[in-house]
């Protein structure tokens, strides 16, 4: 049989008449109309061309549903008479009616945008599904993202009938992820292209036509399409207008729905598939319905709290959440148009692209053999830490601590100290928390650091614990370059700074460090204050374990194109910081594209004995590793030969010799442990690239379900023991974790020297994976490496 032209009427059959369609048909929805997809026998379905049909969806009406069913074919007749198809609209092939059964049959997809946001992997053909989820990354979404805003563009601008002076504009009114179709790349398309999206199901659609006397529409395009609309459910993505009544609908009801979809593809790029899931929880909280707007008909303030609270760090989809909320708003004449989003889309993805954007599902970490060889070493003395294979946890709920339900936290390495972020509609605040692992601790237990009613108008920007200390860094609502720190002791530094801050450190001495892009501005506990200057773009900084050094690691673009990293170390002292050394050296692009965060991880303090030791290792988003060695009072950049991808944190032990990086296979699972020994004899004074891994290891084990990854994960010795202090989140509750994860080998307990090596603590400030049952991490002891 042909596909009707659309010009034709229905193609009618009599009852019982069967396709020309072989066995195995797989459903693809189970909605009011079911869609199923059919593999189609030699011969039995043809394009006008005469090519072969092989694999159709079909989507059937039943007799009850023979309006619906006549009401989306006038629709399609009319779309099928375009005289320039669009790349990104699906359309039909054909109209049958068996008896009273109607049947529209389309292009096959693989799957819907809903099914690719909730990863509904089961539902996907296993060579499209594996192709997604191996390259999968944001750029990839905001490219799509556009094609599909250009596809709406073209609809409610107008499109004209073939052989026809018709001219006909289109109002979509049921745009959502369900009825964006997903479809595997065509030869014509580019080689890296792993899908295309099209915009499909027209039943809802009001389709006009704008020549003659049609030509001029009401304003926002709403027109004609009011009375029919009017009969359209109030669905999720439906904009407010359509329960409200209180404008007309036209083309800004499908921005509206537009902005809705955006808004749940930057949760997916920023998250992945369980972010989406938790998105659709805060939706679907009891006072609430599902929608995106409120009572009054607001985008929801507990949404955008929501969002607020997921901390972008990636200035693309910060750029993304800040256009989701130029889209929806109430006033359908205060959204943007398509044409207007054309640009901001395209320099969303532009960022989205030059920046993370990492792997959304990364890939499991290369062996062990492949990271370098397994050399074990000849003495390596007795073993420092024995790990528990069934570690005692103590832990504690922040809201019995507040009597508020916090959106972020940060926890002191030594479990000293903790401060929380909390979020309402009318205020945004940070309280300081001395944890009670003991019962019998007589601390105040917990104190809000904003005590003045003048910072009621400002909101929580960063937060930060270290040692005994806290500190909130805090914008002005209205004017960001308005900025306060909040100390531990409830008094408040101004830093009103014209650039926006990025991070924020707090040492074991009480100083602060207020992260920008191109500086750092460093708060003394003497209330002194200073700028930090370095050449590049800021990549990470932190203080030194003792907290009497800042290591900064920066980034520049050279003229030519290419790039060259910087690292820079500054001595606090009382009356300010000084330089003490720096070097530099040339960036080296992977030769895959990168899965890691960029990392730096103190290893060590300086002293001005002269021992040649490790200072701290960075770790770029492509892979590129060093270590940075210092001898004196020269700094030296060891390049590892290594590459290391999928890495998302990572500390040391207190002598530098072991390095604890945390790996993170995919989004949606609990990050895993890998622990490298650094060769000694390979840490030279030297700038040539060396493979500085001795051994390494996977420890076995993950139990940190919930797990708060911006949190941290931190080490310290006490007598008793070695105790790890970390968040988790469960429900709507955040509980702080104290764990006695191992003990110190009896052997080592009368020497003052190995004593030295386990009461020094770690900061390990990104997520971490999991602990290591049954398994022993050999410390090595080598005198010239011991801090």
């Amino acid at each position: 049989m042909q596909p009707s032209d659309f010009a034709a009427p229905i193609n009618a059959f009599a009852e019982g008449t069967r396709f020309a369609f072989l066995e195995g048909a797989r459903t693809l929805h189970h909605g009011t109309h079911p869609v199923t997809k059919h593999r189609v026998a030699a011969g039995g379905l043809v394009q006008r061309t005469g090519d072969p049909i092989d694999v159709v969806a079909v989507k059937t009406f039943s007799p009850a549903q023979e309006w619906e069913f006549k009401v989306e074919v006038q629709n399609l007749k009319k779309m099928g008479r375009v005289a320039s198809p669009h790349a990104n609209i699906q359309y039909c092939f054909s109209a049958i009616q068996i008896g009273a059964v109607g049947h529209l049959i389309f292009q096959a997809a693989e799957c819907n945008l809903s099914q690719i946001l909730h990863w509904r992997e089961d539902q996907f053909a296993n060579a499209f599904g594996n192709r997604i989820k191996q390259h999968l990354r944001p750029s990839y979404l905001l490219w799509e993202a556009r094609d599909i805003r250009d596809a709406l563009q073209w609809l409610h601008s107008g499109f004209s009938a073939r052989n026809s002076l018709d001219r006909y504009r289109c109002y979509h009114l049921d745009f959502k992820p369900d009825n964006i179709l997903v479809f595997a790349p065509g030869h014509s398309d580019q080689e890296d292209d792993i899908w295309i999206w099209k915009i499909a199901d027209f039943g809802r659609s009001v389709i006009e036509n704008t020549s003659g006397d049609w030509a001029s529409p009401a304003p926002n395009g709403s027109s004609a399409v009011g009375r029919s609309a009017r009969r359209l459910r109030t669905g999720v993505y439906q904009a407010p207008e359509v329960e409200s009544h209180e404008h007309d609908i036209g083309t800004a009801a499908d921005i509206w729905s537009f902005g809705c979809v955006l808004l749940e593809i930057l949760v997916f790029a920023h998250g992945g598939p369980d972010a989406v899931k938790e998105l659709e929880k805060a939706r679907n909280n009891v006072r609430n319905k599902p929608h995106f707007y409120d009572a009054s008909f607001q985008f929801r303030e507990d949404v955008k709290e929501w969002l607020d609270n997921l901390r972008l760090h990636d200035e693309g989809l910060q750029e993304l959440w800040s256009q989701v909320r130029g889209i929806l708003r109430r006033d359908p004449r205060d959204r943007p148009g398509t044409q207007e989003l054309e640009q901001s889309l395209y320099i969303t993805w532009s960022k989205v692209k030059t920046g993370q954007n990492e792997l959304i599902f990364p890939p499991r970490p290369e062996t062990p053999s492949t990271l370098g060889p397994f050399i074990p070493e000849s003495n390596p003395g007795p073993i420092a830490i024995h790990i528990k294979e069934y570690p005692q946890e103590i832990e504690q709920s922040a809201h019995e601590l507040l009597q508020k339900r916090p959106s972020d936290c940060r926890v002191s390495t030594t479990g000293d100290c903790a401060i929380f972020q909390v979020n309402s509609k009318q205020s945004s605040t940070a309280y300081r928390a001395i944890p009670k692992w003991t019962e019998s601790s007589d601390k105040e237990s917990c104190c809000s650091l904003a005590e003045e009613d003048g910072l009621r108008d400002y909101k929580v920007k960063h937060i930060a614990a270290e040692g005994i200390f806290c500190v909130a860094l805090i914008c002005h609502v209205k004017d960001w370059t308005k900025m306060r720190l909040l100390l531990h002791d409830r008094s408040s530094l101004n830093c009103d700074d014209g650039s926006p801050p990025v991070d924020l450190s707090i040492s074991t001495r009480g100083d602060c460090i207020v992260h920008f892009e191109d500086k750092l501005r460093v708060f003394h506990q003497n209330l002194s204050q200073e700028a930090l200057l370095f050449p590049g773009k800021l990549k990470k900084a932190f203080f030194s374990r003792n907290g009497k050094w800042i290591y900064i690691w920066s980034r520049s673009r050279l003229p030519h194109g290419s790039a060259v990293d910087r690292w820079t170390v500054f001595e606090v002292v009382s009356d300010g910081s000084r330089l003490a050394m720096h070097c530099r050296a040339p960036f080296v692009p992977s030769r895959v594209a990168g899965t890691s965060r960029d990392l730096l991880v103190p290893l060590g303090d300086f002293s001005d004995e002269g021992i040649l030791r490790p200072l701290f290792l960075t770790i770029d988003r492509h892979g590129n590793a060093r270590v940075l060695v210092v001898e004196g009072q020269r700094l030296f950049s060891i390049r590892v030969l290594d590459e290391f991808h999928g890495y998302v944190g990572g500390a040391a032990t207190p002598n530098g010799r072991s390095i604890l990086l945390i790996h993170q296979s995919q989004r949606s699972r609990t990050p895993s442990l890998h622990v490298f020994d650094l060769d000694p004899a390979q840490i030279q004074s030297s700038e040539r690239s060396r493979d500085l891994i001795m051994n390494y290891y996977e420890p076995q084990g993950s139990y940190l379900d919930g797990y708060l990854i911006d949190a941290g994960f931190s080490l310290c010795s006490e007598d008793s023991g070695v105790y790890a202090h970390f968040a988790v989140q469960r429900g709507n509750d955040v509980f702080l974790k104290r764990v006695c994860i191992g003990e110190r080998s009896s052997a080592l307990a009368s020497s003052a020297f190995i004593l030295r090596l386990v009461e020094a603590f770690l900061s390990i400030p990104f997520s971490f994976g999991g602990f290591l049952p049954h398994a022993t991490i050999s410390l090595p002891l080598q005198p010239s490496m011991v801090s």
